[in-house]
């Protein structure tokens, strides 16, 4: 009974272990191909800028001397108060 039991278990994890190998290689292929798509359909602009005044509202100076910029600041993403970045 205990053999049977186990015989059980060892089948069932060689089918768990052989499906979850799979699904790892066809997830890192998919990812690879979205990279790759992305990355031939070229830079976009971003949209217009438009003032808002209950975004980006600054009461205080940031400690690390840039008032504008937050610490994680991100040119090509994030906006500041008076418009985007361009460089």
């Amino acid at each position: 009974m205990a053999y049977l039991l186990n015989q059980g278990i060892q089948s069932a994890f060689k089918i768990w272990k052989n499906l979850i190998i799979f699904l790892a290689f066809l997830s890192i292929i998919l990812c690879a191909v979205n990279c790759y798509l992305s990355q031939q359909s070229g830079h976009h602009e971003p949209p217009e800028y438009q003032k808002y005044g209950h975004m980006r509202g600054r009461t205080k100076i940031f400690p690390w001397g840039e008032d504008n910029k937050s610490l994680f600041h991100n040119p090509h993403v994030k906006a500041l108060p008076d418009g985007y970045e361009h460089y």
